[in-house]
């Protein structure tokens, strides 16, 4: 398995999407995606915080512990008056 794959399966394993897995490894969502579709490889350290919240004592723990990020909410852009996200 290479690391794209491992790092897509364990955010799977989380059912979380990519904003609130980087925000668990402390990553940005685009270093994320980059690291799943194999554009970037994730430095080592980063593979091993993954490793680490797959042990069973981390994962019961967050399962508890853990509260998703809130979806930010729609605004208007004031100087255009459209929608921004």
């Amino acid at each position: 398995m290479d690391t794209g794959t491992f790092i897509k399966s364990a955010r799977m394993k989380f059912k979380v999407g990519q904003e609130a897995f980087g925000i668990m490894i402390n990553k940005e969502r685009n270093d994320i995606a980059r690291y799943e579709t194999g554009d970037t490889t994730p430095p080592g350290n980063v593979v091993l915080t993954v490793i680490e919240l797959l042990s069973p004592k981390t994962l019961s723990s967050l399962k508890k512990h853990y509260i998703p990020p809130k979806r930010r909410k729609q605004t208007k852009c004031v100087k255009h008056n459209c929608d921004k996200k």
